[in-house]
């Protein structure tokens, strides 16, 4: 069950009364750390990690993957000290900050953007394949998160079975809006066709200018999925209900308002960039204690010996320390950046699922804790 209500203000005519700023403001922040919080629980991190690793795993086994150059650990500048090795390398100059929120939206974006640039049929089976992949974690991430937030007692196996029920949803959340798309798209592509003779693009030209506003429709549609996605998600996870009801409570908040959906992002950024400087930081530090540590006895006859198994080999025959070790050493260095990774993807489902507790406060009255659980037909104010 859940707890009593926390918000001293939750629906009806409590919102009648003066605005009040200051708990306005701690209420956005403190709801969008209590999802940073949840988001942050390791095994929240571990289903970020597992879905960030099969989604890279499926982009790099593809046919056709770019190259892609590898780093070496030895260019890294050290600090030699005879017996220890001190390098100056951090997960900010190896891979930048990841764990920033704009950063993790683009990325979960950006393969969708390269549709239109080359490689289509390669390129849609990476997005849909990380669309699918990640409706299951974001929804296990997100619900996790909303009942932690909420404070009602579960199970992971709750959670589990909860995402295997619903990521469909999620999934056909973003598909629905994508395939609206496609549907307003035919009748301009049919016109295109008109346009290529002469004697048919005098029926044609007219007829494109009349579907301007089906281009205005599809701007309409791509703005609001632009906007919105990250919203979806956490629709289903705190709501229990359809893809066609996630939708429009996404749509809904953003468009409807506006405002308040871009002052919570800019607070959602905030607290994202700065969490994600300390889990940066905590992981830089770690893979610099790891070989520091390790270097005392590495380097107990020369000072290079760790920097030696680092370095990628260099022949084609590579020698055995380098051909089985080396790769397990670099392997543990790279798991660091890897880990700040997953918990910044974790730390922005967290994010999400804080901003629309707060948008759906704003626009339904609903309290921020009121959360819903399996066998409840329909979600009711906790204070009645």
């Amino acid at each position: 069950m859940a707890a009593e209500s926390i918000d001293s203000k939750p629906s009806g005519p409590a919102y009648q009364a003066p605005f009040d700023l200051s708990f306005e403001v701690s209420l956005i922040f403190s709801k969008l750390i209590a999802g940073v919080y949840a988001s942050l629980h390791p095994i929240n991190v571990l289903i970020a990690g597992v879905a960030l690793f099969l989604v890279i795993g499926v982009d790099a086994w593809l046919p056709g993957a770019p190259e892609l150059a590898t780093e070496n650990l030895a260019d890294a500048k050290a600090t030699e000290v005879p017996g220890k090795f001190v390098p100056e390398f951090s997960i900010f100059e190896r891979v930048g900050t990841t764990t920033n929120p704009l950063v993790i939206a683009s990325e979960l974006t950006h393969p969708w953007a390269d549709l239109v640039r080359g490689g289509f049929w390669r390129q849609a089976v990476i997005c849909l394949w990380a669309l699918l992949v990640w409706s299951w974690a974001g929804t296990m991430i997100c619900r996790s998160i909303a009942l932690r937030i909420g404070r009602i007692d579960h199970q992971w196996l709750d959670v589990v079975r909860f995402a295997n029920q619903h990521f469909l949803d999620s999934l056909f959340s973003i598909l629905i809006p994508l395939a609206a798309v496609v549907a307003l798209a035919i009748p301009l592509m049919a016109t295109g066709w008109l346009l290529v003779w002469d004697w048919t693009s005098i029926l044609g030209a007219p007829l494109a200018a009349l579907g301007s506003v089906l281009g205005l429709l599809i701007g309409v549609v791509l703005l609001g999925l632009f906007l919105a996605w990250p919203l979806m998600f956490p629709a289903i996870a705190f709501e229990g209900r359809d893809s066609f009801e996630s939708i429009s409570r996404a749509y809904a908040y953003v468009m409807q308002r506006p405002i308040h959906a871009c002052v919570i992002a800019l607070a959602a950024i905030a607290i994202g960039s700065v969490t994600g400087t300390v889990i940066e930081w905590f992981c830089s530090l770690s893979a610099n204690g790891h070989a520091w540590a390790l270097s005392w006895g590495a380097n107990a006859a020369h000072a290079d010996r760790l920097s030696e198994l680092l370095a990628a080999p260099t022949t084609p025959a590579p020698a055995i320390a380098q051909y089985w070790s080396g790769p397990w050493l670099r392997t543990s260095q790279e798991g660091f950046s890897f880990l700040a990774r997953a918990a910044g993807y974790s730390m922005f489902w967290g994010l999400a699922s804080g901003a629309y507790l707060l948008l759906r406060r704003y626009l339904d009255q609903t309290p921020v804790d009121e959360i819903y659980r399996p066998g409840q037909s329909t979600l009711k104010p906790l204070d009645t």
